[in-house]
């Protein structure tokens, strides 16, 4: 029976993605950045919430609407506690939220977005050396990012892109429940599997270069 050892990459954001709309200021399509501050106005029996965010440029204000003409009982206490405090952690959850954007009608922006791979750092030797036929590392996504799986798999294992290449295609590392391809997102769940003894034949082939 063949065996396999367990291990989680954990992904996570380190920044928020940037939006795309006109800037009123500007007079152009810009990039506006999260605050971190939520606006709150009252009217009436009625609450209005919106997240903060500025131009990169001018530093003009833009509201993303969170909640509109909400009746304040109807809000989790809490969570209306951390719309007043500003948490920072909850303006990270609804910046991230591609939902959001969609309903307010703005694009994220994620090419200045930095993110974090939380492991047990594992070099290729160390893999190989493993007392099991296969290392399966399952993905596990705090929030949904459109990051490229082979990035993630390239930075998790400390390899080049010319590496990654010649191990799918030798078999050493496959992806469950799909494939992978240069284009293919990372999303919550996928597992990547290094096979140990392949990778052995590999290391060997190269120290004997």
């Amino acid at each position: 029976m063949k065996t396999v050892k367990h291990y989680t990459w954990e992904v996570t954001a380190l920044t928020t993605p940037l939006i795309k709309k006109k800037c009123s200021k500007c007079n152009k399509n810009t990039l506006f950045y999260c605050s971190d501050k939520f606006r709150l106005n009252s009217q009436k029996k009625y609450l209005d919430v919106w997240l903060i965010y500025r131009c990169n440029d001018c530093d003009t204000t833009y509201n993303l609407t969170i909640l509109s003409r909400t009746k304040p009982d109807m809000i989790d206490r809490v969570l209306l506690q951390k719309f007043m405090q500003n948490d920072d952690q909850q303006a990270s959850q609804y910046a991230l939220d591609s939902d959001v954007a969609k309903r307010n009608q703005v694009e994220h922006d994620y090419s200045q977005m930095e993110y974090n791979i939380i492991r047990e750092e594992l070099s290729l030797s160390q893999i190989a050396e493993i007392d099991s036929d296969f290392v399966e590392f399952e993905i596990k996504l705090d929030h949904s990012l459109p990051l490229k799986l082979n990035q993630i798999i390239r930075t998790a294992l400390d390899i080049s892109a010319t590496r990654l290449d010649k191990m799918l295609s030798l078999g050493i590392v496959s992806v469950l429940p799909t494939g992978t391809s240069q284009k293919q997102k990372v999303k919550n769940g996928i597992s990547v599997i290094v096979d140990t003894l392949k990778l052995k034949s590999l290391l060997q082939e190269i120290s004997n270069e």
